[in-house]
């Protein structure tokens, strides 16, 4: 209520830029990626007394899960995005890997966000693809090229059917449909 600090964690840091933001997870947990070989950490928040305690989950290497520009999906108690390899994840509410997309569709460090039942992924040269995503699998449902890249890392934001995305000189408003 007067803005003090609630609770603090030392304990993982990003060496170099920290671009994703933490991600909730309910109830108590908290997901925190980052690249530059920091990978990813799974805190617990716990009532203790009048105070809230973090307690690590799971610490993931990069070769695990390191999302070096953006912030995984949080969908139905599970996670989606792509890590240091490129390769589209998906990680239960504990940080373990339940399945990683194949090589010959690579993501790379392009934006995802939820959008309904659906997951949007923007590969780093602007193609765009969209997909049920399910702790078993990613289907896609199709792709287009949205932008010409490179460098298309910037986040995709979703509103009132629209779909924004950009690039490093780009942007552009789509419908969605």
């Amino acid at each position: 209520d007067d803005g003090s600090v609630a609770w603090r964690y030392d304990g993982w840091q990003v060496p170099t830029a920290n671009a994703p933001s933490p991600v909730f997870l309910p109830p108590d947990r908290l997901f925190l990626t980052g690249g530059y070989g920091a990978g990813s950490l799974v805190l617990r928040l716990l009532l203790r007394g009048d105070g809230i305690e973090p307690v690590v989950v799971k610490r993931m290497r990069t070769s695990q899960f390191g999302a070096l520009q953006h912030s995984p999906v949080p969908f139905e108690g599970y996670l989606y995005g792509s890590g240091d390899d490129g390769l589209l994840t998906c990680l239960d509410g504990d940080g373990d890997v339940q399945w990683r997309g194949r090589r010959a569709v690579p993501f790379g460090k392009g934006a995802y966000l939820g959008v309904d039942d659906a997951v949007l992924a923007r590969d780093d040269s602007g193609l765009l693809r969209s997909g049920r995503a399910t702790p078993e699998r990613f289907e896609p449902l199709g792709e287009t090229r949205v932008l010409d890249g490179p460098d298309a890392w910037g986040p995709i934001a979703c509103a009132g059917g629209f779909l924004l995305v950009r690039d490093l000189t780009e942007l552009k408003c789509l419908a969605l449909g």
